[in-house]
């Protein structure tokens, strides 16, 4: 909004009609504009004009990016923009955050709402994410064995995709270093970030840290090889989503991702990667995730799924469903019923399912998975028993 500030000199020009109507017409003109720019070049036209769209932005913003962005994803938008705004980053303002935007991640704090400048700033966010909800589908779905033409991507499944990736956005606006503002360990992101999600959801971003590992990072590593950029015994710190040079590029976020992607040459590229090639980051994404597990208590997930409040009983974690599609949490407690409370989240013997995307798939979709271990009658149980459960919540 601040080249909107440099409006015309209003002096030696004729007044625009527009800027002679009454307040409640300029509004009612404003919601009649097409989109988002045909209201951001009213604003930039004169200062009057300008003023009136600042006056009205609380409600004319909302409804053209909630038209615009589709998908039930404006909790998140709303989320990117409030993680933005964070100063300081103290502990307090950290769980303050947490508390509107994190606890119930289908509403969003009521004072809340998007300026102008928040709105053009996500509409570009989301057509960024749409591009990379795009590529995940071709690099996690459409290399299924079994299936040679897989079937496009349902609404659940693109809404799912793109929270996730909306949600990694937010949390490289947390968590990313600046030497400016406090840092937090791996440890300390999860009462502060991950233990406000299910774990279905953070295993999401999972995948989307394994997505950018297989789109971005081998093609990092070659980058600095082949030019000579980093001693040959730095370049497998771009390899493997636990790089810590890799993961320093992660938490760039997705506008960097994006311009790396759409760079028109290697030397473009190149100049992307120079001043971050000597920067690592042991406590971002990966490190984050891992911390979400418990200690080892030789309990399997499948002698203690649900409890009657309906969190996980060994680990407690909290159970949110944001679609109606199963897929999801039968994923994750089919291929972890096995497996005690310490392995529960990037789980080291299954690179594969993250590969494939497994915890972003409808539940129709889970039977393409070409995986090596027999899961078929658990992910059936597991579903009996999340139907179990729903069926004595909607009775109770």
């Amino acid at each position: 909004m601040d080249k909107m500030r440099k409006v015309l000199h209003e002096d030696s020009r004729p007044k625009l009609a527009l800027e002679s109507l009454p307040a409640e017409l300029k509004v009612i003109i404003f919601f009649a504009l097409p989109d988002l720019i045909s209201l951001k070049h009213i604003a930039s036209t004169s200062r009057s004009l300008y003023n009136a769209v600042k006056s009205a932005e609380r409600h004319v913003v909302h409804p053209f990016l909630s038209s615009e962005l589709e998908f039930d994803v404006l909790p998140e938008a709303a989320a990117v923009i409030a993680s933005s705004r964070i100063k300081s980053r103290t502990k307090s303002q950290m769980l303050t955050f947490a508390e509107n935007h994190l606890r119930c991640p289908w509403h969003w704090d009521p004072k809340f709402y998007f300026t102008l400048a928040d709105a053009l700033y996500i509409s570009k966010l989301h057509k960024q994410i749409q591009s990379f909800t795009n590529q995940f589908f071709v690099v996690a779905f459409m290399d299924d064995h079994e299936i040679l033409d897989p079937a496009p991507l349902s609404r659940n499944e693109t809404a799912r995709i793109m929270r996730a990736f909306y949600r990694f956005e937010i949390y490289c606006n947390l968590f990313r270093y600046k030497q400016e503002q406090q840092n937090y360990t791996a440890k300390e992101q999860q009462e502060l970030f991950f233990s406000w999600f299910s774990p279905w959801d953070n295993e999401q971003l999972a995948c989307v840290e394994m997505f950018f590992s297989l789109t971005h990072g081998n093609f990092l590593a070659d980058i600095v090889a082949s030019e000579n950029m980093a001693p040959q015994s730095k370049v497998n710190s771009y390899l493997g989503p636990n790089g810590e040079r890799f993961q320093h590029f992660l938490s760039l976020g997705l506008d960097y991702l994006h311009q790396f992607d759409t760079a028109g040459s290697l030397e473009e590229q190149k100049a992307l990667m120079y001043p971050h090639l000597n920067l690592e980051n042991g406590d971002f994404l990966h490190s984050g995730l891992e911390a979400v597990n418990k200690p080892h208590d030789g309990v399997l997930l499948k002698n203690y799924i649900f409890s009657p409040s309906g969190e996980l009983e060994g680990p407690g974690w909290p159970v949110h469903f944001r679609d109606d599609d199963y897929g999801p949490h039968v994923a994750w407690i089919g291929s972890h019923l096995n497996f005690s409370c310490d392995r529960l989240i990037w789980g080291c013997d299954l690179h594969q399912l993250y590969d494939q995307g497994y915890v972003m798939r409808d539940f129709i979709r889970l039977q393409s998975l070409n995986i090596d271990y027999d899961c078929g009658q658990e992910i059936i149980d597991a579903r009996e028993i999340h139907m179990a459960r729903m069926s004595g919540s909607e009775q109770g």
